[in-house]
């Protein structure tokens, strides 16, 4: 399809009577007393336009009239993606909403439905604040009720069953997106030292993994847990919601834990103490496998430095296409380079400063 269709269709999503319509007739699948919709706001938050793509994300704060004549305020989103990845994301959250993350303390988001001719994914809104925001607001408070609920949420969703039928894709990072080969040519061609540094670095990571790392309980996972994908409401919250479920796929358990304290030590430095972070990094794994640090079984820290390791080089990368000097890339390799140390030598420690 060219852009140019893509863009007619994808903008739906922003056109009033098309949107009016359409939760004019789904809704009441949704909220039993849902009548008509009695006023619509729009906030988009995103539309990016390229040469092939789209992306669309958009907010509508929504009034209803309830059968029995009263006005009720419901805020939901679209996401949208010309490339149909969107429905990973359906798929993944209504299969976790349908196997007990619907009520209790750990929640996702409550999906609708997907619309195949805008590639958009419909769901509630999520209300509250992202961890990452709390850590940078408040960031002398102990955490540690946010991170015990987090490795709560995360541990039962890998403890959560796989139907036979299920649809999930397995986890595999040489499917990355650049690929492999395009990120290392990229670099080599701006920077010709680091891409060499690069290109080592990532065989080398490709190749313990291979050879050492291959043999692991499948689980569910989130693919991308982090802080920014945490929603909480207050600082010592009984309940948690997680969002982004665009990466779920079947894999390795660790590849969660590696890329939470990995983006703990990331976005914390900004404004958490290094003590701090290296606490929060140790007491989320503590509270993950209920036991002490030094109880943790070597493999599976061996599989959380490897996965640390794998999440630099995904910063790494996002920092070099987006031309920031956040960081120092060639400090961020030599990261990368350190925690796989750490896990071919089965050390343990899961820190490097």
């Amino acid at each position: 399809m060219k852009i140019t269709s893509i863009k007619q269709n994808m903008d739906k999503l922003l056109d009033q009577d098309f949107i009016m319509a359409l939760f004019n007739q789904r809704l009441n699948k949704f909220y039993p007393d849902f009548k008509q919709v009695d006023g619509l706001i729009f906030h988009p938050y995103k539309r990016h336009v390229g040469k092939t793509s789209m992306i669309m994300v958009v907010e509508y704060v929504l009034n209803y009239l309830t059968i029995d004549e009263k006005i009720k305020k419901i805020n939901l989103f679209s996401s949208a993606h010309s490339d149909g990845s969107r429905t990973r994301s359906f798929y993944g959250q209504s299969y976790l909403y349908d196997h007990g993350f619907d009520q209790g303390n750990f929640l996702v988001g409550r999906p609708l439905f997907y619309l195949d001719g805008q590639f958009a994914f419909f769901y509630e809104a999520v209300l509250g604040r992202t961890f990452r925001k709390v850590m940078q607001e408040k960031p002398d408070q102990d955490f540690s009720a946010i991170l015990n609920l987090a490795a709560r949420w995360i541990k039962k969703m890998h403890d959560c069953p796989v139907d036979q039928d299920s649809k999930f894709v397995f986890f595999d990072f040489s499917e990355m997106s650049p690929k492999p080969q395009k990120f290392l040519d990229d670099m080599s061609k701006v920077y010709p030292e680091l891409g060499q540094r690069l290109d080592s670095t990532f065989h080398r990571l490709a190749d313990l993994k291979k050879k050492n790392f291959n043999t692991f309980p499948v689980s569910i996972i989130h693919g991308d847990y982090h802080p920014e994908n945490i929603i909480v409401k207050k600082l010592e919250p009984d309940k948690i919601k997680v969002i982004d479920f665009t990466d779920l796929s079947l894999g390795d358990p660790m590849v969660d834990l590696g890329s939470f304290i990995q983006q703990i030590d990331f976005m914390g430095f900004e404004c958490l103490s290094r003590a701090n972070i290296n606490k929060y990094k140790t007491i989320f794994l503590e509270y993950y496998f209920n036991k002490k640090f030094e109880d943790i079984d070597i493999n599976d820290l061996n599989r959380i430095n490897l996965y640390q390791a794998w999440v630099v080089l995904r910063t790494t990368l996002l920092l070099f296409y987006a031309k920031s000097a956040i960081h120092p890339l060639g400090e961020l390799i030599e990261e990368i380079d350190r925690y796989l140390s750490l896990a071919e030598s089965s050390q343990r420690k899961i820190n490097l400063y």
